[in-house]
């Protein structure tokens, strides 16, 4: 169960990040990744199951 709300907890953390960096597109997506701790591969995966109003370009900035 703990597993399950470190995720939502990320999902939560990662939302967030998303809408800031589309908002001010200050940061790469990459660095979004490396300042939460994980791989690219994992905040993509994360993010396309909580992501609604982002769009491709914005997500996959690299």
């Amino acid at each position: 169960m703990k597993a399950i709300t470190d995720y939502e907890r990320l999902k939560s953390v990662v939302r967030a990040r998303l809408r800031s960096m589309s908002e001010t597109g200050e940061k790469s997506y990459a660095l979004q990744a490396k300042e939460l701790g994980i791989s690219k591969t994992h905040l993509y995966s994360i993010a396309i199951d909580a992501k609604r109003s982002v769009d491709a370009e914005t997500l996959f900035k690299i």
